[in-house]
């Protein structure tokens, strides 16, 4: 049985109702009338169905009235007794004022953190690393050529683990958002990961700044050559125009900071600091606020936990190529530790914020899944790794420090010897020994 709508598709908000003119036609038409039904009633239901009329055998008009419940997908059927066909059923959630006030500061955050993160350039800085841009070259080929593609091949593999769920009418979306995140600039939580792994903190900081630079340019181009790959069955067009609209205001933010940090240098200390509470507030906006305004995505996403490992799937794998790729340039430890983290920690806001003002619904509210888990995900395996690298630390510390602890009782032994010779051989045996507060407190316990 074929089925036609009008309108088409069938769309409609929760809560509200939907008067639906359906036309069926079936060549194996039975004596019977047609029957129509919701698949799924908790998602809409059929209200009321009136001006039945057969045009002709085996076609059919029906008037009906379909009303929303709960975001979701389901499927309008109808059948005669002898054929069936169905439509697709889509409900939205609406807009309301919370949605606005979580956008808007979703807005202020992005902005806010970003500006901060340029009051925390020096301009010194960067042009030292300018100068040999070995490090800095290799980050940027790590962050816009390795994530992208890396971001293509996990949404390839995301899609054969959703082809398991035909309920999920739009699992391209899903791919979608992850590739928008892999294309995502760094984020300064980088920083504070490189600082407590004691990385190159200089490096991490201007790869945040020239990625957050070039991920105008970049972002734009990724998703133009393999958005399409995703998105186009769905028949959702990229708009370029907002990408770019998105992305400048980070850029305009991140310059400004710059430039705040280069006049007014104290100024800029002091914004710096206040890099760690915005995205921490950030983080627990997204967490407590988001998950309040879209619950219903959570549900989705409880639905269909395979898109959860592949959420984490992306920064972990970028985590260890990157330095595997960086070790492989023989970059120092504290070059490659940098490099790794920036690729890995993304930008969350700016995929979050892109799909959700960029994207028609439900398209845009369900690739916004995917940076969100992301990001939640993104430090797990690094909270292990700060833990057992503090531990190593401290052992290596124990270890060297009982080690020169020994060496040093010999040596005041050694000058205790030198002390019954003469003053003269004692202060040629001090000037022989190394300049250390150790060995300076055990000669003078001595005497």
């Amino acid at each position: 049985m074929q089925l036609r709508s009008q309108p088409t598709p069938l769309v409609l908000d929760v809560g509200s109702a939907l008067l639906a003119n359906i036309s069926a036609s079936s060549v194996d038409a039975a004596a019977g009338g047609l029957n129509c039904s919701v698949a799924d009633s908790s998602i809409a239901s059929l209200q009321s169905a009136a001006n039945w009329s057969a045009v002709g055998e085996g076609n059919w008009t029906v008037s009906m009235q379909l009303m929303g419940h709960k975001f979701g997908w389901t499927d309008l059927s109808c059948t005669d007794g002898a054929a069936s066909g169905r439509l697709q059923l889509t409900v939205l959630q609406p807009s309301g004022p919370l949605d606005i006030a979580y956008r808007v500061l979703l807005i202020l955050f992005v902005v806010a953190i970003v500006f901060c993160m340029g009051a925390n350039i020096d301009l010194r800085v960067v042009l030292r690393l300018v100068k040999r841009p070995v490090a800095l070259s290799i980050g940027w080929a790590c962050q816009f050529l390795l994530m992208p593609h890396l971001g293509l091949a996990v949404g390839q593999l995301l899609l054969l683990a959703l082809a398991q769920f035909p309920d999920l009418p739009v699992p391209n979306a899903l791919a979608f958002g992850l590739l928008t995140f892999s294309c995502s600039p760094g984020g300064s939580g980088s920083n504070m990961w490189t600082y407590l792994l004691d990385g190159d903190l200089d490096l991490s900081m201007t790869m945040t700044f020239f990625s957050n630079i070039c991920a105008f340019f970049m972002m734009p181009l990724w998703l133009f050559a393999y958005g399409r790959l995703f998105i186009e069955s769905e028949q959702v067009l990229i708009p370029f125009d907002q990408v770019a609209y998105t992305l400048l205001q980070s850029v305009v933010s991140l310059v400004l900071g710059v430039l705040v940090r280069h006049k007014w240098p104290r100024v800029g200390k002091k914004l710096t600091k206040a890099i760690g509470p915005l995205s921490v507030l950030f983080v627990l906006t997204v967490a407590v606020f988001g998950s309040y305004v879209y619950f219903y995505l959570l549900e989705l996403l409880v639905k269909f936990p395979i898109v959860i490992p592949f959420a984490g799937m992306l920064p972990w794998l970028g985590f260890i190529l990157s330095y595997l790729i960086t070790m492989a340039f023989r970059l120092p430890r504290p070059q490659s530790t940098a490099v790794a983290l920036e690729c890995g920690v993304q930008n969350a806001g700016i995929p979050i914020q892109l799909l959700l003002f960029s994207m028609a619904k439900p398209e845009g509210d369900i690739a916004s899944i995917v940076p969100v888990a992301a990001a939640i995900l993104t430090p797990v395996p690094l909270y292990f790794t700060v833990a057992a690298y503090r531990i190593w630390k401290r052992c290596k510390a124990g270890e060297d420090g009982e080690g020169r602890s020994d060496s040093y009782e010999l040596k005041g032994v050694a000058n205790a010897g030198v002390e019954e010779d003469g003053e003269a051989e004692e202060l040629g045996a001090d000037a022989a020994a190394p300049r250390s507060g150790w060995v300076a407190r055990s000669r003078h316990t001595q005497v």
